[in-house]
């Protein structure tokens, strides 16, 4: 690299110009705040999962679910409640290990999730309830 901080080949031109790195203080303060950003979401969704598996029937109502009976509650506990639970325990711990790894199923569960509200919409057309 040239003095002027150009790539080389383009040095005579300064046209091409390499960004400034950041430094380490910068790295680490986004870092943390990426971090923050997942831990918030992570305690978010396991608050929707609590309300989930105190009061299934009132979510429920929310979301245009009506359960039948002891069964219908206990699908929603299992299957909304675990979700989130289950999404906001994976971004909980990408917070706390620093691991990208840990947000695959959580950006997995909202692919799908997105997918199957592309369907309802093609299938049904956009109602104002879809779009929550």
């Amino acid at each position: 690299m040239f003095p002027s901080g150009c790539v080389r080949g383009y040095a005579d031109l300064g046209v091409v110009t390499k960004p400034a790195a950041l430094t380490i203080g910068e790295t680490d303060m986004f870092r943390n705040i990426i971090r923050g950003v997942h831990a918030l979401q992570g305690t978010l969704a396991l608050f929707v999962a609590a309300g989930i598996f105190l009061d299934p029937a009132r979510i429920g109502a929310q979301l245009g679910l009506s359960p039948i009976g002891e069964l219908g509650l206990a699908t929603m506990r299992a299957d909304l409640g675990s979700l989130f639970a289950g999404a906001g325990l994976f971004m909980l711990a990408a917070a706390w290990r620093g691991e990208r790894w840990f947000l695959i199923p959580p950006i997995v569960f909202t692919g799908i999730a997105l997918a199957a509200r592309a369907v309802s919409i093609t299938q049904t057309g956009v109602e104002p309830e879809l779009i929550q």
